[in-house]
């Protein structure tokens, strides 16, 4: 499973196709549950912003940072936001 992250996930500098479905995130083929301590920051100085959070993989706990860089980061916090607001 580990290997699997790391090639996919961890170790891979291209971007990922992320889907954030109600209580559900998927990274590339793979789907985050369970999720809980959900965080949004945008960091100072910087064009884009940040979600952190933690939840289940197989039956692995895990901890996962995706920034998300682009022109409307904003848009993709303020949205990032209105989804922790409505499904947790």
């Amino acid at each position: 499973m580990q290997k699997q992250l790391d090639e996919t996930i961890n170790k891979n500098p291209e971007k990922k196709q992320v889907i954030i479905n109600s209580k559900l995130i998927n990274i590339q083929s793979m789907e985050f549950h369970s999720l809980k301590k959900i965080g949004i920051t945008v960091p100072p100085f910087k064009d884009e912003c940040t979600l952190i959070f933690e939840g289940k993989f197989g039956g692995f706990s895990s901890h996962v940072h995706i920034t998300i860089k682009c022109d409307n980061y904003l848009e993709v916090f303020n949205n990032l936001i209105s989804w922790r607001t409505q499904f947790f």
